[in-house]
């Protein structure tokens, strides 16, 4: 938010961030906690990728009819 009122015309392209994301946590995983975990949900994430995209768009919609979501909340007392 603070980048567009500064007219920098800030993007990011989410499908990045997730990539950089799962490999932060994939070398953090393997100093600290035995087993695939993070590797077995990125290639979940990777092969559905339609559907969580899906998913994920039908939870911004209930976001923003519901207030009583978790992140409603989160909004109401942290986003001002």
């Amino acid at each position: 938010g603070v980048l567009d009122k500064k007219n920098l015309g800030f993007t990011a392209n989410q499908g990045d961030l997730f990539l950089n994301a799962m490999g932060i946590a994939e070398d953090l995983q393997e100093q600290f906690f035995d087993g695939q975990t993070v590797l077995i949900y990125r290639e979940m994430v990777t092969k559905n990728r339609p559907e969580v995209i899906q998913y994920l768009g039908e939870l911004i919609m209930l976001n923003e009819v519901m207030d009583s979501t978790a992140t409603a909340k989160w909004n109401k007392y942290h986003i001002r």
